[in-house]
């Protein structure tokens, strides 16, 4: 199994934050500035073929600010508990207590974001019903701060 941490930088600012643990990851030319971090994740999906075995994350500059984690401490974390299919590392414990869900807090961030999600997944043939889906701690992740074999990823 390996590891595959990408840090997403799009300028110098944004590349001057990454940690040299982590693998950076440069998104140039967005023609889709609204699907921001998106872009390049998906661009490195239908660019690479992935190991079934191996796990694929990518973090934003601001991952060490935002849960005051190194790509050590990452890496340490998933080494010491080995078998999970993913792994996240989610800052705004706040967050996580105040909401009933995560697009429930999103709603609050991006107005409008609960109809367009529940409209996607109905697409994709996942209904949910945000007015009873719970999130507790462990369940809540954000910021795209999640490690993963590619079957999550397909999903």
């Amino acid at each position: 199994m390996s590891i595959n941490i990408f840090q997403l930088y799009n300028d110098e600012a944004s590349k001057e934050l990454l940690d040299p643990g982590f693998l950076a990851f440069e998104i140039r030319g967005n023609p889709r500035p609204d699907w921001r971090e998106y872009w390049g994740i998906r661009g490195y999906f239908l660019e690479h073929v992935l190991e079934e075995d191996s796990h694929y994350g990518f973090f934003l500059p601001l991952f060490k600010t935002q849960t005051h984690l190194t790509a050590e401490k990452a890496f340490s974390f998933i080494e010491k508990n080995p078998g999970a299919d993913v792994y996240t590392f989610s800052p705004f414990v706040v967050d996580s207590a105040c909401y009933l869900n995560v697009f429930q807090q999103g709603e609050q961030s991006y107005c409008g974001m609960l109809a367009i999600m529940e409209e996607f997944f109905n697409r994709i043939d996942i209904p949910i019903d945000f007015k009873v889906l719970i999130n507790d701690f462990p369940t809540t992740v954000f910021c795209n701060y999640i490690v993963a074999k590619p079957a999550f990823w397909r999903t």
